[in-house]
Order: structure tokens, then C-alpha cells, then sequence
């Protein structure tokens, strides 16, 4: 029997055949095609020819034991690697039930860390510039790039994408109404004897419709007045002049509607905080709750009786 013997040099119609069939073929055509060489230095030829291949299915499976689907596939990046996956799925989740969850979970997760890095950008560049579009870019951006290295392509374009929705926001904002700079004596006085801890945001611009929100926090830093009735100002020196952190707003919720077991997503209502917030509270809660496993209720008695301050 006569087998070929393994070389590590490639020469150019070996190349070829690599760049013309690695991310389509089959293994067993791919070593017929290349008889010198096996898949380890297919893989690693691939590699340094900038070669991509999707991963291979291999099996997949439910185990009861850990509740959980189980996806094993073949990866190729930089190396051939087997890679095994679970997806938690309790309650007779399907496999596309169980990795849409995941995935979701995965996208909060996600964002939630990404919420100080776009508070930042926007602190960085002056909270003016703030748009739901350029939000919606910086947050895909985030989803999309996580995963990936900082020298990928895809991370340039959206930098580059980011960097284009700031200019247009900042060249419409110069193509809008001109602002006055100048302070009038009438402007002036009231705002000197304006409590502004009475006066919400919207009320505060309302009074001085000619000027826009920077030139009005300028001044009410200056009179040390950065409290309002719906939040705060907070100057920040440099390229962000201010911004402004309003209190959450608290849903106005009828409690004789509510059931008398009350789930975490009331008490987050009731109360306008976050849903991570809600969970460390119930790590510990000064009411009545009752855990289930996962499975938290609390007493609306219990609860409106701390509520209320009885």
C-alpha cells in the first residue's frame, strides 16, 4: 500500500485548489485533492491565505440530566476545534425556543453593560449631540462587535458609521434656530428669583425659549442652582460642558388592580426602579415574599404596609 508522504511547503496549485474549494468541500474531497498534506496544515494554510469556513454540525441532543440542549459542532479559526454548546431548556423549550432565549439573554446582558459606555460617549461629546438614531447605531454596534477582536472590519465601519451620525447631528444643530448668548435683565432676574427646585426640565426651558440647554445650565451652574424638581445638572469640564440626570419616573399604578401575590416586575413598577435594582432588593426584602425555586411572589399587604410607611 502506497501512501503519499506529508510535505509542509505548498506550491501554487495547491494553493489554488485551497482558496477554490476549503469553504465549501468536504473533508474527504479535500484530502483526496491535497493527498500531501492533512487537515491540520489544511487548517493552518487556510489560516495564513485569510480562508474562512462555516462551522460543521456534528450532533445534537437533549440531555435531561442538565435540562439542556446540547449542539456539538467543528469550528475552524485558526485551528480545527470541536466545540460543544448548551442551551438551558426547562419547561419543554424546542432547540430554537432554547437559542432564542439564550440569545435574547445574551443581547440584555449586553447592553446593559454597554449603558455606561454610551452614557460616556455622550458625556464626552456633550449631551446635546444625544439621538435615539445614534443611540440605536451605538447599541447595534455593541451587539454586533462584542464577540469579535478590535482589529476586525466590522468595528471600523461602525466606528466610522458613529462618527458620520455625529457630524450630521452636529451640522443639523448649526442649521437650526440660532440661540441668543446674551442674557437679558429680565432673563437675568428670573433667574435669580426663580426657585428652580419647584420647576421641572421641560418647565426650565419653557422660561427661556430663545436659549438652548447648554447656555442654561451654564448659567444655573454659575448661581449654584444644579437642582431641579425632575433631577440634577452636573458640569463637567472639557469637550461635555453638562449633563442632566432626571429622576426615574414612577408609573402610576391603581394598587386595588394589583393581585394579591404581587410579582417582581409590580414591585419594579411600583417603585420605577431597574430590574436588577428589584432582584437585590428581594435578595433581602423588608416585606413578605416567598421563593419557589425561581419563582419569587411577594404580599401586596406585606408590601404596600412598608410602602406606605405603616
Amino acid at each position: 500500500m502506497v501512501t503519499a508522504q506529508m510535505s509542509n511547503k505548498w506550491n501554487k496549485k495547491e494553493d489554488e485548489i485551497l482558496r477554490g474549494n476549503f469553504s465549501s468541500a468536504n473533508w474527504e474531497d479535500l484530502l483526496e485533492m491535497l493527498p500531501g498534506k492533512g487537515e491540520g496544515k489544511i487548517t493552518g494554510r487556510a489560516v495564513k491565505l485569510g480562508l474562512k469556513r462555516e462551522s460543521e454540525l456534528i450532533a445534537e441532543y437533549y440531555d435531561d440530566e442538565k435540562d439542556a440542549w446540547v449542539v456539538t459542532y467543528v469550528n475552524y479559526n485558526k485551528v480545527k476545534s470541536t466545540v460543544s454548546t448548551s442551551y438551558p431548556a426547562k419547561g419543554g423549550l424546542s432547540l430554537i425556543e432554547a437559542k432564542e432565549r439564550v440569545s435574547r439573554n445574551i443581547g440584555k446582558a449586553i447592553i446593559d453593560i454597554s449603558k455606561p459606555k454610551y452614557q460616556e460617549l455622550i458625556e464626552k461629546i456633550g449631551i446635546g449631540l444625544h439621538t435615539k438614531e445614534l443611540e440605536s447605531i451605538f447599541y447595534r454596534m455593541q451587539l454586533e462587535t462584542f464577540f469579535i477582536n478590535e482589529d476586525d472590519p466590522k468595528v471600523e465601519e461602525y466606528k466610522e458609521l458613529l462618527i458620520r451620525e455625529i457630524n450630521k447631528t452636529i451640522d443639523q444643530k448649526k442649521k437650526g434656530q440660532t440661540m441668543k448668548s446674551d442674557w437679558n435683565k429680565e432673563e437675568l432676574k428670573l433667574l435669580v428669583e426663580t426657585d428652580f427646585t419647584k420647576k421641572t426640565w421641560e418647565e426650565i426651558k419653557e422660561m427661556f425659549p430663545d436659549k438652548n440647554n447648554i447656555l442654561i445650565i451654564q448659567q444655573l451652574h454659575e448661581l449654584d442652582q444644579t437642582k431641579f424638581k425632575n433631577g440634577s445638572i452636573y458640569w463637567k469640564e472639557g469637550n461635555s460642558p453638562a449633563i442632566i440626570k432626571e429622576k426615574p419616573k414612577i408609573k402610576s399604578i391603581n394598587k386595588d388592580e394589583l393581585p394579591d401575590a404581587l410579582s417582581p416586575k409590580h414591585i419594579q413598577e411600583v417603585l420605577g426602579i431597574s430590574r436588577r435594582k428589584t432582584y437585590e432588593m428581594l435578595e433581602d426584602p423588608p416585606f413578605h415574599a416567598l421563593k419557589l425555586g425561581r419563582l419569587i411572589k411577594i404580599s401586596k399587604k406585606s408590601f404596600f404596609k412598608w410602602f406606605d410607611g405603616e
